[in-house]
């Protein structure tokens, strides 16, 4: 079909899509350009690469207003450098419509700027979630007369961590007519925007297009879950590559880079220091920045070895000292699990561990200044902590040694922090994250019985009902972080609860990973024995000192409502 058979379309952008070479529509526009046009909701599957920014830029283009300088569309992009290029696209298509205004905002660059731009008034505004939110909070910009809102690259941006934002952005919108969403995979995240904001959405899906004559050899490798880090190591490794680039979807956070520093430096340090020290032993339901990790140990020659907890979800010191040997160079065990709250004899298991010569580190992230710690009463040898974890910036993290442990570098250059790390130190953001803790340490054991009261409460009421359970079974016997109740629900999913209490107004998260429209139970419920139906039914419901205890009361009643009338 060609752009001229458009005859709902300006002449103004059809004279455009000309001038920039387009004639024939591709697949994605042929399909949704109609559908748009008509004011229908949508979801459009489709690669990057097909058009996607011309088929909801005609139709976006097409509706609004020249005559008003309100923003009446929105698009929301994940990153900056695609938010940037949706905008010089969408320019290009009004480059005959000289009073369509259109303005692109993204972190990364001056708010002032960007609030002078936006208060000057235009029709289409494209964004990226966290700059557009950051506008609205400076009243820089008015978002209630939007009538068209797209998300662009759905999948990528919900996922990056934006769904929330994405919600509140939506939400805003009171005249909102129609919500686009393109995406290349219809995740869990989409489709949960999809029933909350979309009414009778179409759905476009078009396939990728084969490249006939491709630059550069592609190979293909199937893998899932945590062996595509065991993959791609061995990869690396079997072909004596020497430089190596490998792109992510995401930013490892500091969390990840304080386990990765620790893990692998630690075994090293220990394995140097004694080369018949080749073995670690972790426990099963250690956080993904610790079993992540765990691939480029084995590729660095170690043998892993994982401590199981028992029902509880707690490793007993027994259970660990039939691990133990005088070939151990490294034991790691998190404080308190993420998923369930429950605390871990940290004292006994290094004490245990100390007995054969090896080291003990701790992820404490989770934990860190909402439990009482001490590293000298814990007789630790390393402690991984995070800034985000109590309020302070999400960019930094730290790694505490007891004086003489050994520890290899993993980031080499530079001899500031004794060798131990190359780069120019962020001082800032290590002063705001020391001035967080030093607001929060004494106030951890007077929080810690606040939440104590708020969650027996809550678990009391919950699992009054025969079919809600406490995933570690006794709650009142159990040692945990009080801000976090963990439970599972017999005969209902955790997806088919998130989106019902989302939609009264209570965010919680699954302890179960989503994706692709599969779910797979938790690694960490799996571990303590709960079953599949059980743990694909789990649900943690966190909250700190500022909660409301009354929020807290119709949370419990719309959860049983909710269970009661299933």
């Amino acid at each position: 079909m060609q752009f001229t058979e458009l005859t709902r379309v300006a002449p103004e952008i059809l004279q455009a899509t000309q001038a920039m070479g387009f004639t024939e529509m591709t697949e994605i526009q042929e399909k949704a350009i109609p559908l748009m046009l008509d004011g229908h909701d949508m979801i459009a599957k489709a690669p990057t690469g097909t058009g996607k920014t011309v088929a909801f830029g005609i139709p976006i283009l097409s509706k609004v207003d020249p005559a008003s300088l309100k923003p009446q569309a929105v698009i929301l992009s994940p990153t900056r450098e695609l938010a940037q290029q949706i905008a010089q696209d969408l320019q290009n298509l009004a480059q005959f419509l000289p009073d369509i205004k259109i303005v692109c905002v993204y972190g990364g660059a001056g708010l002032d700027k960007q609030q002078r731009q936006l208060k000057a008034g235009c029709q289409i505004v494209v964004a990226t979630p966290g700059r557009l939110m950051d506008h609205y909070r400076h009243h820089a910009i008015d978002v209630s007369y939007v009538e068209t809102i797209v998300l662009d690259e759905a999948d990528e941006m919900l996922n990056m961590g934006f769904y929330k934002d994405v919600k509140y952005i939506i939400d805003l919108m009171k005249h909102r007519e129609s919500l686009s969403m393109f995406s290349a995979t219809i995740s869990r995240e989409v489709l949960d925007i999809g029933w909350l904001y979309q009414h009778n959405a179409a759905e476009v899906s078009v396939q990728p297009v084969e490249d006939s004559s491709p630059k550069i050899a592609q190979y293909k490798l199937l893998t899932t879950g945590r062996d595509k880090l065991a993959d791609a190591a061995q990869i690396i490794i079997s072909e004596g590559y020497k430089r190596v680039m490998i792109f992510c979807n995401t930013k490892y956070n500091t969390g990840m880079l304080a386990n990765q520093l620790a893990l692998l430096g630690l075994a090293e340090g220990a394995r140097q220091r004694d080369r018949k020290r080749d073995r670690v032993i972790v426990s099963a339901i250690e956080h993904d920045s610790i079993l992540d990790n765990l691939p480029l140990l084995r590729a660095a020659g170690f043998t892993v070895d994982l401590v199981q907890p028992c029902r509880m979800g707690y490793i007993e010191p027994a259970t660990l000292v039939e691990l133990l040997g005088d070939d151990v160079a490294l034991v790691s065990i998190m404080v308190a699990n993420n998923e369930t709250g429950v605390a871990q004899p940290i004292r006994e298991l290094a004490a245990a561990t100390h007995t054969v010569g090896a080291l003990f580190h701790t992820d404490a992230i989770q934990g860190y200044l909402h439990i009482p710690l001490d590293v000298t009463e814990l007789g630790v040898d390393a402690m991984t902590v995070a800034a985000h974890k109590i309020g302070g910036p999400v960019a930094s993290g730290a790694l505490y040694l007891k004086s003489r442990t050994p520890l290899r570098p993993r980031i080499f250059g530079g001899g500031q922090e004794a060798g131990l790390r190359a780069g120019t130190q962020d001082l800032r953001t290590q002063l705001a994250f020391a001035a967080a803790a030093s607001a929060l340490l004494p106030n951890v054991a007077q929080e810690r019985a606040t939440l104590q009261v708020l969650s027996d409460k809550l678990y009391a009421t919950l699992t009054a009902h025969p079919r809600i359970h406490a995933t570690m079974g006794d709650y009142a016997q159990a040692d945990r972080l009080p801000g976090m109740v963990s439970i599972y629900v017999d005969g209902m999913d955790s997806e088919e609860l998130i989106i019902k209490l989302d939609a009264a107004g209570f965010e919680v998260s699954a302890g179960s990973a989503c994706s692709s429209g599969s779910m797979d139970p938790s690694h960490v419920l799996s571990a303590m024995g709960i079953g599949r139906e059980q743990a694909l039914g789990a649900l943690r419901i966190s909250f700190d000192d500022r909660v409301n205890p009354g929020d807290l009361d119709e949370f419990a009643q719309t959860l049983l409502s909710i269970v009661g009338a299933a």
